[in-house]
């Protein structure tokens, strides 16, 4: 096999576990739909808890997906230029120029499926809702389980709501 198909086969092997990454990414709001409902009938710290785990894995998992999606693009488009314009390394390569441009449709796929996906505004959006919970852990530690439930109630609307209103909501 020569080296020409290896390098395509490898480009389209990462573009595809990068498309399989963000399609995982896009739908974890599922669990934490899903967890919700489940902890309902619980005690309201219970539920203050599982939400805040919730959070802050979700914020973990968009953080990642974001600045991977950016790191990935940068490097496939760095990548692609060094490729084609280095003359050192891959003078007379006929497989430079195909090669080059899998890995700038690559970076402009990942880049294109972020923005598309809203991964920025999902990865803040449980930023924020992680950071008020803790929040209202550390300002309030002896508080009573009404205001608890309306705090909670409040963040997670807040959360929910940002959710919606994303750009990438309805395409």
């Amino acid at each position: 096999m020569s080296k020409r198909v290896l390098f395509s086969i490898a480009t389209v092997t990462l573009g595809g576990v990068i498309f399989v990454c963000i399609y995982i990414a896009a739908f974890w709001g599922q669990h934490n739909w899903i967890a919700s409902q489940k902890a309902i009938s619980e005690d309201p710290l219970t539920i203050a808890r599982a939400v805040l785990r919730e959070y802050d894995i979700a914020a973990r998992v968009w953080s990642v997906a974001y600045h991977g999606t950016l790191i990935v693009s940068v490097v496939c488009s760095a990548l692609s230029a060094f490729i084609l314009k280095s003359d050192i390394f891959f003078k007379d390569k006929p497989w430079k120029t195909d090669v080059s441009a899998a890995l700038a449709a690559t970076a402009a796929f990942v880049i294109s499926a972020s923005e598309v996906i809203g991964i920025h505004d999902k990865w803040q959006a449980n930023r924020g809702a992680r950071t008020e919970l803790v929040q209202m852990f550390l300002l309030n530690p002896d508080i009573d389980k009404a205001e608890l439930r309306r705090k909670l109630a409040e963040i997670i609307q807040r959360h929910d709501q940002q959710w919606v209103s994303l750009p990438s909501a309805g395409k």
